[in-house]
């Protein structure tokens, strides 16, 4: 609250003679000293106005707000004016009136000023956050931003995550276990002679790699398994069982798999078979290797029926009855979507955005769409700060900006080049991020020294510097005092959604930050002020995580408000000063 100063009874000595200053005029008259006016009683009662409601920081959408609080002793004022709407036949006590605010402006500073009869001014400000409701508004602490994160991949950035995916899929993909949990594999009839059942009894391969292409409707993905070898225990029925192995060059698995957000669990994806998965062995070849099939005529008559080529036929379309969908778009998965699934539990697009951005990410993924050129993943966002650093204000909601989801680009914005991976966040996102980082320490500053010439070493900032816009600091601190201008945000500055005055990717409001002047010996705060500003910011993806560059502030967009003023300074002079200052 900002409290214009009443004067004090001061002594002074006058020819030996003990005058005291009181509440009125001293005439002083041909040798005759006289004074008139209250006298040296008890001061005059202090007048003050407080704003109760809204708080500072507060987040209101439309275009009126309600603003209530209290005022004391007004019978000495001659108006008092709330967000400049006259407070009509109010003298004291509680009082309530509605005044104009403007969303475009996002951040609103609502003063209360109680003009006395000499002049003076008493005042309480509040700066609100203000939405329309509609484009612009706000999202409460911990509550998601719909859509704010997004991550998109070209095929060829697939095709360049692959091989993570291979190195993930180290246990979730074991061929092995993935064939015989299939016995039998395969099950029929030869020829209408001979009923078969084949069992795998050991599997081995060298190696297996995984191509995925983006297509309308989901991901066309193949496994090629290397060095793929199967010995089966093949039951003919009456005639016996042999011992058959297998060995191909290479085996294609193919399928088209839809992803989905995984229901209970929406951070993972869900993956799902949506075509009749395709079985190529290549390089094929078998042979017997005991049991009945080793006798000299059981061996010559099963040859006779189940031919190499009928082997690789029956083994081929054993597989793909086995690797398909259970129970199509039912809860069950094929194998290998299950596998594919469980190796993908390993991604997080959370953590890693955290990472980046510096904050806490709690992502559930809204919405995975396939096309011809790519996958794209949108998350919904709630970032939060891991803990308010000491002096931050612990901030109740972020501003929020309605927006369509991204469309994107072939290639990059900047440089027109081709792209694997892009990664996007919303405005309403980021601006969860700024909140994240101010509850985190961002914009507390101590500013102790004043480059005065460009080039030159700073110089320490002090009472005699500062009087050249507060006189009243030479009276005050005649011996010189070192000083600190401190800066700590009251409110999470906000992106808007539009581009920079000079072309910078975004526009920054800043809103509600505090600038404390304090004596360094005393710690006495001989003025507070509160400012606003606009700026562009360009951003930057650097080594250390997302880089925020800011551009220059226009002076016409610099707001000076006098929150604390114990020297009664000109305050028109300190807010000219600080709107040519403050920019730099």
């Amino acid at each position: 609250m900002l409290r214009s100063p009443h004067p004090t009874g001061k002594r002074a000595a006058l020819g030996g003679i003990s005058l005291q200053l009181c509440w009125g005029t001293l005439l002083l008259a041909v040798g005759l000293l006289h004074t008139s006016g209250i006298g040296c009683g008890a001061p005059p009662p202090p007048v003050s106005i407080t704003i109760q409601s809204p708080i500072q920081g507060e987040f209101v959408n439309g275009t009126t707000v309600t603003v209530s609080g209290t005022s004391v002793s007004t019978g000495a004022a001659t108006s008092i004016v709330v967000g400049g709407v006259p407070l009509v036949g109010h003298t004291a006590g509680a009082w309530s009136i509605d005044v104009p605010v403007d969303p475009a402006k996002v951040f609103n500073s609502i003063e209360a000023v109680v003009t006395l009869q000499n002049g003076n001014t008493v005042k309480d400000r509040v700066t609100i956050a203000v939405g329309d409701g509609v484009t612009t508004g706000f999202v409460l602490d911990g509550d998601p931003t719909p859509d704010g994160v997004g991550l998109r991949l070209e095929n060829t950035g697939l095709g360049q995550i692959a091989p993570v995916v291979e190195s993930l899929s180290g246990d979730s993909l074991d061929i092995s276990t993935i064939v015989t949990a299939q016995n039998p594999i395969a099950t029929g009839n030869f020829g209408g002679i001979i009923n078969y059942t084949a069992n795998a009894v050991e599997v081995d391969f060298t190696g297996f790699s995984l191509n995925a292409v983006a297509v309308p409707g989901g991901i066309d993905a193949t496994i090629t398994i290397t060095g793929f070898f199967i010995e089966l225990d093949l039951d003919l029925g009456f005639l016996g069982s042999c011992t058959l192995e297998i060995s191909t060059s290479g085996t294609d698995i193919g399928g088209l798999y839809d992803l989905q957000p995984l229901p209970g669990a929406p951070e993972f994806a869900d993956v799902n078979l949506v075509s009749t998965p395709t079985v190529v062995l290549g390089g094929f070849s078998s042979q017997f290797v005991s049991g009945i099939c080793d006798d000299p005529l059981i061996g010559d008559i099963v040859n006779l029926i189940m031919g190499q080529n009928q082997i690789q036929s029956l083994m081929q379309n054993g597989f793909e009855t086995n690797l398909a969908d259970p129970d199509g778009s039912g809860p069950l998965d094929s194998p290998i979507a299950g596998a594919i699934q469980q190796s993908l539990a390993a991604i997080s697009i959370a953590g890693p955005v955290g990472q980046t951005l510096g904050g806490t990410v709690d992502a559930p993924i809204s919405a995975i769409t396939e096309d011809a050129s790519g996958l794209t993943i949108m998350a919904n966002a709630a970032i939060t700060a891991g803990g308010i650093a000491p002096g931050a204000p612990d901030l109740p909601a972020s501003y929020t900006v309605a927006e369509t989801l991204p469309v994107w680009p072939a290639i990059t914005p900047v440089g027109g080049v081709p792209y694997g991976m892009a990664f996007g966040i919303s405005t309403s996102a980021l601006n969860q991020l700024l909140k994240a980082q101010i509850e985190g320490g961002l914009l507390q500053q101590d500013i102790t020294e004043f480059e005065l010439i460009p080039g030159f070493p700073p110089i320490p900032l002090n009472t005699g510097i500062l009087s050249s816009f507060i006189p009243e600091l030479v009276a005050a601190y005649p011996g010189g005092e070192l000083v600190t201008v401190r800066l700590s945000p009251t409110i999470a500055p906000a992106f808007t959604g539009e581009a920079g005055a000079n072309g910078e990717l975004a526009k920054l409001v800043i809103g509600g930050l505090k600038v404390e002047m304090v004596i360094n010996s005393t710690s006495e705060v001989f003025l507070e002020l509160e400012v606003g500003l606009e700026a562009g910011v360009d951003l930057s993806l650097t080594t250390a995580g997302l880089g925020f560059a800011l551009g220059a502030v226009d002076s016409a967009s610099v707001t000076v408000g006098v929150t604390e003023n114990p020297l009664d300074t000109n305050e028109s002079s300190v807010i000219t000063a600080m709107i040519n200052l403050f920019p730099s």
